[in-house]
């Protein structure tokens, strides 16, 4: 899909169904419905900017902050396209409560360059999240930020300054942690 530059809402399942293959979500998009991409089963390609800060509406009416999970996700739950395997995100920050608590399938999540802070909260209890690739221009990983996550493996970057307490706290499947420069001092 080429979206238009001066787009910035998608509505509720506004391309649900779809047979696109490749998403790349522009950075003018602040405002993503739940549903959005919902049963869209032949993407293999999904690339979003880690600063969408709306808020959504679940279906109890309840008010909640954007989780990427709800974008794909229906009246029969979610359904991730089984060819996607990864998601690309990118943009200078990831903000807090990205990618929310809900139940899909797990993928490995790429950080593109440019990346500076993962937001606190950003990851926390994030169920989809198998392994995250960090680009090398990270700095800085806040507090909690993939607290509770079911994230299995992390390369921590030479450019990392600062991992902030609870970090990866009860990540009870993170199995491997390689750090790419011994100096770390972890705050």
């Amino acid at each position: 899909i080429d979206f238009p530059s001066k787009l910035y809402r998608i509505e509720l399942n506004a391309f649900e169904g779809n047979n696109f293959t490749e998403i790349v979500v522009p950075e003018s998009i602040t405002w993503l419905d739940k549903g959005a991409f919902y049963n869209c089963l032949e993407l293999t390609k999904f690339k979003i900017p880690g600063t969408i800060q709306n808020l959504v509406y679940s279906q109890s009416g309840d008010m909640s902050l954007f989780f990427l999970s709800n974008v794909f996700s229906g009246k029969d739950g979610y359904k991730i396209p089984e060819g996607l395997t990864a998601i690309d995100i990118y943009g200078p920050k990831i903000t807090s409560y990205f990618f929310g608590s809900g139940d899909c399938p797990q993928v490995d999540i790429n950080l593109s360059e440019g990346l500076t802070v993962i937001d606190a909260y950003a990851f926390s209890g994030a169920k989809m999240v198998k392994k995250v690739t960090l680009p090398s221009t990270l700095k800085t990983i806040n507090s909690d930020a993939f607290r509770q996550s079911l994230i299995t493996e992390i390369t921590i970057p030479r450019s990392i300054q600062s991992i902030s307490e609870r970090a990866f706290k009860d990540c009870l499947n993170l199995k491997t942690v390689n750090f790419e420069n011994g100096d770390l001092n972890a705050s």
